[in-house]
């Protein structure tokens, strides 16, 4: 008898990608908001959680909706001392 398989996301895994539309750049410098599209599957702490490892920055809140497509996009305002400007280039949305 096999064990139980175990569905598990790492925080790479759990983002796919970023978004670099007109309205999602609009965001980064208007809002200092990111745009990703993330795992259907994810919950609001495991996208905190991966944001926070993979972009080294604090968050105030996570906003996420379904599109109409089926995908998950995840809209990340940072913190006051954070510049989401300056991290969309760290991390190459810009």
């Amino acid at each position: 008898m096999n064990p139980p398989r175990r569905n598990k996301l790492d925080h790479y895994a759990s983002i796919k990608v970023t978004s670099t539309t007109e309205s999602a750049v609009k965001k980064i410098k208007d809002n200092s908001t990111l745009v990703f599209t993330v795992d259907v599957k994810v919950n609001k702490h495991q996208i905190k959680q991966a944001v926070k490892k993979l972009c080294d920055v604090d968050m105030a809140k996570v906003s996420t909706l379904i599109r109409p497509d089926g995908e998950k996009k995840v809209c990340v305002p940072l913190a006051h001392d954070h510049d989401a400007l300056n991290v969309a280039n760290k991390i190459g949305i810009i």
